[in-house]
């Protein structure tokens, strides 16, 4: 019954359980080492989340704080830089203002700074230079047309109308050039308005009618700088200049050389623009009589020539 012994490389049955045992003793340390490893992970779990709690909060208040203190202060280093204005009407610094002032400023060179940064990597540093070439010349011609002229266009309804009808002539007047400045930019983009939208010939001439159109049609970008501060700026600063100093001359130089008393001359350089502004009426009255008259008679309104 008892079966001769083999040699261990003969005996298979051997050969399989001792097989299996080292499986068993090696799955047995792979589990003893897994469990230790997951007791360790369990002892360092709690910490590592308060941790990273702990750095999602510091962050967070770190970007909310860095995200609201920006804006303000661009929006209060614009304040500052406009601050005559605000002084000049009472105007009083809040920080809400400022705060959404200074998102819309870093806004803006936030994608500047990405289209700049776009065009370099694609090559494009002539298109680039292009652009900005363009984009400084019509901030110029932009700020000449939008502080210049509305000051004169303003100073001019300031003598005309205001100063006539509330400073006494024994009083002097005194000129308030940021009212002055905003009458100006009103009646501006009113008549630009009415100039380009109504096909009314009274509020602008064929010429300028055509002026706008052209703008409109063929865009600023693509206009000649030298036609743009000739025929349209320099044109509109050389009337506003000389409807300003004609009367200005009459009245100061030319009138008290005929020996009138000093109440007279007061008079006449108080009242000079309004009589000049009366003349354009009539003359306005007259050529627009002129133009029904001939509508009537004939069936159509000319262009009218001011």
């Amino acid at each position: 019954m008892m079966e001769p012994r083999r040699p261990y490389d003969v005996n298979r049955m051997f050969l399989l359980y001792t097989i299996a045992e080292g499986s068993v003793v090696i799955m047995h340390e792979y589990q003893n080492t897994e469990d230790d490893d997951q007791d360790q992970r369990d002892n360092r779990f709690l910490p590592r989340i308060a941790l990273m709690l702990v750095l999602a909060a510091l962050s967070l208040f770190l970007m909310s704080t860095a995200f609201m203190a920006l804006p303000i202060l661009a929006g209060r280093i614009f304040s500052d830089s406009i601050s005559f204005i605000m002084l000049r009407f009472e105007v009083k610094h809040d920080d809400l203002c400022a705060f959404w002032i200074g998102c819309y400023i870093l806004r803006s060179i936030y994608i500047s700074s990405c289209f700049v940064s776009d065009h370099i990597q694609k090559g494009r540093t002539d298109l680039l230079l292009r652009y900005i070439l363009i984009r400084t010349r019509n901030g110029l011609l932009f700020s000449i047309w939008i502080s210049f002229i509305p000051g004169l266009l303003g100073l001019l309804i300031d003598l005309m109308i205001i100063i006539p009808s509330r400073v006494p002539l024994n009083e002097s007047p005194v000129y308030f050039l940021i009212q002055d400045w905003l009458i100006g930019v009103l009646v501006l983009h009113i008549w630009t308005f009415l100039a380009l939208i109504t096909p009314v010939s009274c509020f602008a001439t064929k010429a300028w009618r055509g002026k706008f159109e052209r703008i409109r049609n063929v865009g600023i970008n693509r206009l000649p700088s030298m036609w743009l501060l000739r025929d349209v700026i320099g044109s509109i600063i050389n009337t506003l200049l000389t409807t300003l100093s004609i009367p200005y001359l009459l009245a100061k130089a030319l009138f008290p050389l005929l020996g009138y008393p000093q109440s007279i001359n007061s008079a006449v350089e108080r009242f000079i623009w309004p009589a000049l502004l009366a003349l354009i009426t009539v003359w306005f009255m007259a050529k627009l009589t002129r133009d029904v008259i001939i509508y009537l008679e004939v069936g159509h309104v000319p262009d009218t020539q001011f």
